[in-house]
């Protein structure tokens, strides 16, 4: 209120003193049209009148002395002539002396006339006079020179006047004066105007704003605009307190709907936080595409696991970054991706091969729903993904093992008849060879059949041996002994081509096993490298080894072994290496990639058996072109005491 009556106080005294300045204005410009610009005017043509009145004697006096040359009848510029002229010159001077002006007088771009008291620089300006000859005068250094021009052709005589300002000064000293006082009287003037008003406004709007200060409503009676103003603002303080009645009431609503704003944000902060940090600590893959299958959205948990970060991730397209174009399978992934938002009921659950920012494949089981605005058009698709790589490959090994346990049961069958066969046919072929002559004839081919029966009964061993349908001698076995004695049956038929690198622990790790059988296990591990290398012949690594697998232990994971400790059996080549399409195939029973006559596929199936037989795993690392290892892990017998 304080402020608002100053600013009334203000704009009315801004108003009225305006106004003044206004009428001020006023009065001063007709003081200045109708009393001094006229006697500024009667001022010029006096001085004017004045030069115009010497310039005519002047004239006059040149016109007499001219007559006198024409009454010679000799306008020659004869020595009379020359003395006329002169004396006319020395008239001229006698009028500048005694009217204290200055005559030039110019002849054919000459001076014939010029005081001694005109500088240089004056007389350039007075060559400029003729040009400005509509000007009555001409200013030079601060001071005004009046001047008149006349042109007497007779002579070619062409006549300057010029008075200084000085010749006049009683005169404009006095105008001068006249300004001032008017000036003076002008300020006057308006100063008690503009004080009269102000101490008019000053008292009223005191008053009005006495009442306004204390909290009273103003009552002035006087000048009837202030008690119009009095009246307004009391009647304006009326209303504003009913104004004011209402506002508390609309404050009290307002502070109520303010606390449930914001215990409605708290809330919904609260949620947003409990959301987020469900969403970017869940361990789930969790992201938002747009409809044309760009990545909105990308959690912490995604971001770790496939190893893009959300700067990097977030608005490329998901094919190329987190999903291949095609799997390893050959299935095409782009026409899924585009069809989901068409078929939604159709991907709700959905399972495909995913691959991470170094390249690496994995398998993600996604839960996907497609997003829609209030019209029911889709805009994009939320995913949820659960990394299913392992369970893939638990679900390959085991499908693996049911092949390999259906086909070693198959052939443990048939292999169980035809040895029934064989020993009747080796039987038989022994007694008709007891009945001849050792030079009979028939004897060489009964031996050919004894020997082709005797290969097919070793045979039958391999596949009774990989089927595990043969009894094992189990005894308590040194690993270390069986595998030196392997080792020192390969050097003896190694190539020479082939150079063998041994890593045997010096520790005695035991073992439950049917040693036979375990250094055929390690001379059928022998062959398979030395065939693979013969076409390259390089760097054959045997070693042995004793290993603790721990519960988080990755070969553990990758085997199905139960923790404990183990012999690992590993034979390393630099060979070929296996193609990805064969290593599934690696240890069915007469699958080989050799050509005929090379081998009979079992090596690695008779390996495979024994080593299950004997309650251990083998693995295979393989790389085209660096080589091949094969990694068994059998179980020890003295693991309480080692450990």
């Amino acid at each position: 209120m304080k402020i608002l009556n100053k600013n009334i106080f203000k704009r009315l005294c801004f108003r009225l003193v305006s106004q003044a300045l206004f009428v001020a204005l006023l009065i001063g410009i007709g003081l200045y049209l109708f009393i001094l610009s006229p006697v500024t005017a009667s001022l010029e043509k006096h001085i004017q009148l004045e030069l115009q009145e010497i310039a005519n004697q002047i004239y006059g006096i040149c016109d007499n002395k001219d007559m006198e040359v024409m009454r010679l009848g000799n306008i020659t510029d004869d020595p009379a002539v020359k003395i006329i002229k002169g004396h006319t010159i020395g008239v001229i001077e006698n009028m500048m002396s005694r009217n204290d002006i200055n005559i030039f007088i110019k002849h054919k771009n000459a001076f014939i006339l010029k005081p001694k008291n005109i500088s240089v620089n004056q007389l350039k300006q007075i060559k400029k006079l003729h040009v400005l000859q509509n000007n009555f005068f001409l200013t030079q250094n601060g001071n005004k020179h009046y001047f008149q021009i006349i042109d007497f052709n007779p002579w070619n005589w062409q006549i300057y006047i010029l008075k200084n300002e000085e010749s006049y000064a009683l005169l404009t000293n006095t105008t001068k004066k006249f300004y001032k006082v008017s000036t003076l009287l002008l300020i006057v003037a308006l100063v008690t105007l503009i004080f009269y008003l102000y101490c008019s406004i000053n008292k009223p709007v005191q008053h009005i704003i006495y009442a306004l200060k204390h909290g009273n409503k103003p009552d002035y009676k006087g000048i009837a605009e202030f008690e119009f103003l009095s009246e307004n603002l009391r009647y304006s303080l009326e209303q504003n307190e009913d104004k004011n009645l209402q506002l508390k009431k609309l404050n009290i609503e307002l502070d109520n709907e303010i606390y449930r704003y914001k215990q409605a944000v708290k809330k919904l902060k609260t949620s947003q936080e409990n959301y987020r940090e469900l969403v970017q600590n869940a361990n789930s893959i969790i992201l938002r595409l747009d409809i044309n299958g760009h990545i909105t959205f990308f959690n912490e948990y995604a971001q770790n696991f496939f190893g893009f970060s959300k700067s990097e991730i977030l608005g490329r397209h998901v094919i190329g970054t987190i999903v291949p174009e095609t799997e390893s399978t050959g299935r095409d992934l782009k026409p899924l991706l585009d069809d989901l938002c068409k078929n939604p009921k159709k991907y709700e659950y959905n399972i495909n091969e995913n691959i991470r920012k170094n390249g690496e494949r994995v398998w993600i089981a996604w839960t996907n729903k497609v997003l829609t605005d209030k019209k029911g058009t889709p805009y994009g698709a939320l995913s949820i993904g659960s990394d299913i790589t392992q369970r893939k490959e638990l679900e390959k090994r085991l499908q693996e093992a049911k092949r390999m346990e259906a086909i070693g049961t198959l052939a443990g069958g048939i292999a169980h008849d035809f040895n029934n066969n064989l020993a009747a046919i080796i039987g038989y072929a022994e007694l008709a060879q007891d009945d001849i002559e050792i030079d009979h004839p028939a004897n060489l081919q009964i031996t050919e059949v004894i020997n082709a029966g005797l290969r097919a009964k070793e045979l039958v061993c391999k596949i009774l041996a990989f089927s595990r349908h043969t009894s094992l001698g189990l005894k308590e076995t040194t690993v270390k002994s069986i595998a030196e004695d392997a080792v020192k049956m390969l050097q003896e038929t190694l190539p020479h081509s082939i150079q063998l690198k041994i890593n045997i622990n010096p520790c005695s790790c035991k073992i439950m096993a049917d040693a036979p059988l375990l250094n055929q296990m390690i001379m059928n591990l022998f062959n398979n490298a030395i065939q693979e290398m013969n076409k390259m012949g390089v760097v054959l690594t045997f070693s042995l080894d004793c290993v603790d697998l721990t519960p988080n232990c990755s070969i553990k994971s990758n085997l199905n072994l139960p923790v404990g400790s183990y012999v690992k059996i590993s034979v390393s080549d630099t060979g070929e290496g296996i193609s990805s399409e064969n290593i599934d195939r690696l240890f069915e029973p007469f699958f080989t990639t050799k050509e005929v006559g090379e081998g009979s596929g079992m090596g690695l199936a008779v390996v495979h058996g024994i080593v299950k037989s004997h309650g251990g795993a083998i693995s295979v690392n393989t790389s085209p072109d660096k080589g091949t290892t094969f990694d068994t892990f059998l179980p020890r017998s003295d693991e309480k005491s080692a450990s």
